[in-house]
């Protein structure tokens, strides 16, 4: 019975992975692998903007955002103008994240994207991504009373390299590997005795 539980829960996950991957791909802009006529992003540009219309439950209207990464990059994202806007982010059809909950009180930022990313009244996010091909999607899940259509910006730029893990010398570990079985040894011979 448990064996068959999780199996169920295997295959609900994959149907959600799946139907997520589907959904990126029927923008009416091309498929996810970019072809001509999404747009590219160029890293450390700053901030670009993307928009949506009729939502929420839209994504933007002008299909994948694409560019290559040689190393390892930060994503920001943000909800600027009206407050109350929520997105959820597609990297290549897969959804990596959503952005935090917004207030939904009418606070207006304009033309400040910087603002709009700091203030708590706004949703926004931070988003780590890999090095490779990228096709970013954003999805407007919450909208602002009163605001069917809308803007919001993001940015990628390069993170600093995160160090592998230092590896541990096999001398050390196989010393410590040895210590420890004479100490077990240690104590079985004085138990015995």
């Amino acid at each position: 019975m448990r064996h068959l539980k999780c199996l169920t829960l295997i295959a609900i996950l994959m149907l959600g992975c799946v139907q997520s991957a589907l959904r990126a791909q029927d923008l009416g802009n091309g498929p996810v692998n970019p072809p001509s006529d999404d747009p590219p992003y160029t890293i450390g540009s700053g901030w670009a903007q993307f928009s949506w219309t009729n939502g929420p439950n839209v994504f933007n209207v002008e299909g994948p955002y694409t560019f290559n990464a040689s190393g390892p990059v930060t994503l920001d994202v943000t909800d600027w103008r009206y407050d109350g806007d929520r997105f959820k982010i597609f990297d290549n059809g897969l959804l990596i994240g959503t952005t935090s909950m917004p207030t939904d009180n009418g606070f207006t930022i304009f033309d400040d994207a910087d603002a709009a990313f700091v203030d708590s009244r706004f949703s926004h996010g931070t988003f780590n991504l890999g090095p490779g091909a990228h096709a970013l999607t954003f999805e407007t899940i919450l909208v602002a009373t009163c605001y069917p259509d809308g803007v919001g910006n993001f940015r990628v730029e390069s993170s600093p390299e995160i160090p592998s893990a230092v590896p541990v010398p096999t001398s050390i570990l196989g010393g410590s590997v040895l210590l420890l079985s004479l100490l077990v040894l240690r104590r079985r011979s004085i138990l015995a005795a």
